[in-house]
């Protein structure tokens, strides 16, 4: 009978890490990039990027979150978000999920979606990735992006 061993884990220094964060549209903000408006369906819009150093057969973590608004919709509407191995019009998709809101003219629903994904990068010849993460709505609606949005990749 073979003894089980319990959850083993090599600690380590996490390499080449990099991230980027949106702060919330909070009042009196200064910063020009917020908020991020999506009124149309099926439009990706680019919330955020990253480049990571990658290492010899390797993978990379990555992690998402953002807030966002939905206002004017009589029925929930869903947002789609994708994260892309380079750019959303020639790179290779990595994961996608969805989440939902509603809301109208006056009270909107706040949502804060937050993902996790491991792009398993080791056929990769190169030695930095740049990655995407997009937005888009399923409905002709007034989506709002009000962070904070956080986008984190690091080399596993």
């Amino acid at each position: 009978m073979n003894k089980s061993q319990g959850l083993q884990f090599t600690m380590g220094k996490l390499l080449n890490f990099d991230f980027d964060v949106l702060k919330p549209n909070t009042t009196n903000s200064t910063d020009p990039t917020v908020p991020i408006i999506i009124t149309e369906a099926n439009t990706p819009t680019i919330l955020s990027k990253i480049t990571v150093n990658i290492a010899d057969n390797s993978n990379v973590w990555l992690y998402a979150t953002a807030a966002f608004n939905v206002r004017g919709a009589d029925l929930p509407v869903s947002v789609i978000f994708k994260i892309w191995r380079g750019h959303p019009s020639k790179g290779d998709l990595v994961f996608s999920t969805a989440d939902a809101g509603q809301g109208n003219e006056e009270v909107g629903t706040f949502r804060n979606s937050s993902f996790t994904s491991i792009d398993m990068t080791c056929n990769t010849s190169c030695s930095r990735i740049t990655y995407y993460l997009t937005a888009e709505s399923t409905k002709d609606t007034q989506m709002i992006f009000i962070g904070p949005i956080t986008f984190i990749g690091a080399n596993l």
